[in-house]
């Protein structure tokens, strides 16, 4: 983390520094906790200001007191997937505690373009055709998964809506992780995972990804 960069990653690829912002907490007020990167390379348009909002959240911990709650807390940390001279993809995990029993878990990823130096985007970076296919391979994992009487929940709607989501999608060295959400709070998130060749048919060859095959 603090070296800014990835065991693998290249010499040319922008290191992302960490940054930390604490404040304590009290009756009715928030406990923040934030750890968030920073690219200290020129060039990376937007990344930056990516990356400090996909901390950020929704900052509902920056309204202010809230009386119903004794304690409330807000946690981000994050890990970096990829890293290269053309693609970054970091993926943060937020906590958010309101009081009750249960604090509310998110994964958001980051993923950014750095050829064209913007975000990225699904079809910049899959084959036509590449997403449905990843929604029937991604449907066809979770009915595995959760078994049978899923049907209801798993449907193809609810699994081309998450898939469709570019921060869902997490990008590593040899395979590609879609995240969701879908279920009950008893059954938790699920990552579908697609690595080798089936995850490197997917992307475009022309694309700033590439994935490692054997």
């Amino acid at each position: 983390m603090f070296s800014g960069a990835r065991a693998d990653a290249p010499a040319a690829a922008p290191r992302l520094m960490p940054v930390f912002f604490y404040r304590e907490g009290g009756k009715g007020r928030y406990e923040v906790n934030l750890s968030y990167p920073q690219a200290a390379s020129p060039g990376v348009g937007s990344l930056n200001k990516l990356l400090r909002q996909a901390a950020e959240a929704d900052q509902r911990w920056k309204d202010g007191p809230d009386p119903d709650h004794e304690s409330l807390g807000y946690d981000a940390d994050y890990r970096i997937a990829l890293q290269t001279e053309s693609f970054i993809s970091v993926v943060f995990t937020r906590l958010t505690v309101f009081g009750g029993p249960y604090p509310n878990n998110e994964q958001f990823t980051v993923n950014f373009d750095l050829k064209a130096g913007r975000a990225a985007t699904l079809d910049n970076l899959l084959r036509p055709g590449a997403q449905a296919k990843t929604g029937k391979l991604c449907k066809a994992q979770l009915r595995k998964y959760y078994g049978e009487g899923s049907d209801e929940m798993i449907t193809k709607e609810v699994v081309d809506g998450e898939v469709g989501k570019i921060n869902n999608w997490v990008f590593e060295p040899d395979q590609i992780q879609i995240e969701f959400d879908i279920a009950t709070h008893a059954m938790g998130a699920y990552a579908c995972k697609l690595s080798g060749k089936t995850a490197a048919a997917l992307l475009r060859p022309e694309g700033a990804v590439r994935l490692v095959t054997h």
